[in-house]
């Protein structure tokens, strides 16, 4: 749910943080700066749950280099998966600004080539 910002998780831990991923996090961190979106990297002790986790497991279990991010809104997730759960509650302007940063970002990893022996 993207309500009233876009936030995404960055590292876990409490004395040697460990990030989500190598790059995508920064990646993603570098499309919103150069579209000028507002996004916020978040750090936490641990991993909090939610629909990424399975595809964590599916990269340690294929043994890939495949990185995965994690878009939360701590604020706004009191309303997921409950009847107040309504399309209204999401704010356009922040919804098109996080599938604009994934969409850029896409196009940066696709034109730099990084993953192409792995993919193909």
């Amino acid at each position: 749910m993207v309500e009233t910002y876009i936030r995404f998780f960055n590292k876990k831990g409490f004395l040697h943080k460990k990030k989500l991923n190598n790059r995508l996090n920064d990646d993603l961190d570098n499309s919103a700066y150069k579209l000028g979106v507002p996004i916020i990297k978040y750090n936490s002790f641990t991993t909090p749950k939610s629909d990424h986790r399975s595809f964590i497991k599916f990269v340690k279990k294929t043994k890939t280099s495949i990185e995965v991010a994690y878009f939360h809104s701590s604020k706004d997730s009191k309303y997921i998966h409950s009847p107040r759960d309504t399309p209204e509650k999401c704010n356009p302007e922040n919804l098109n600004g996080c599938l604009d940063i994934c969409h850029d970002t896409i196009r940066t990893i696709d034109s730099s080539k990084r993953f192409l022996k792995e993919v193909r």
